[in-house]
């Protein structure tokens, strides 16, 4: 099978892309959605700099979007973990999933919640901070 040039993120600026070799031949890339929850925290924040800037197409997930300056080319979305309905809207389209958020009592069964939904969207990969 021929690589080609969609293999190798270093050669695209590293850039994050979707490598579509699984159907049998290298297509190119497909650029993918990466949403951050809590990026206004030490964590979230640490990870949204060092993607945003970068080329990709970030999402932050934040309570209140008009306190949080985002940097170019970052969609910013508002949401909360006990909100379904804002949980889905952030997830629409992401395919890699960052999820940090404060330590609390109810950390666990939130971010439980946000794992049921991210079991029914085009999240494919979730990383937990």
């Amino acid at each position: 099978m021929e690589t080609g040039s969609c293999y190798s993120p270093l050669e695209c600026g590293f850039e994050v892309f979707l490598d579509v070799t699984l159907a049998g031949e290298c297509q190119g890339k497909i650029w993918i959605m990466i949403l951050i929850t809590a990026a206004t925290g030490q964590v979230g924040w640490a990870a949204l700099q060092a993607l945003a800037g970068t080329g990709m197409q970030v999402r932050v997930f934040v309570c209140d979007p008009s306190k949080f300056k985002a940097s170019e080319g970052v969609e910013v979305t508002q949401g909360d973990f006990d909100n379904e309905a804002s949980i889905d809207n952030a997830l629409k389209d992401v395919e890699i999933m960052f999820l940090a958020g404060r330590d609390s009592p109810d950390s666990v069964s939130q971010h439980r919640k946000v794992l049921g939904h991210v079991r029914h969207s085009s999240v494919r990969h979730v990383v937990k901070l």
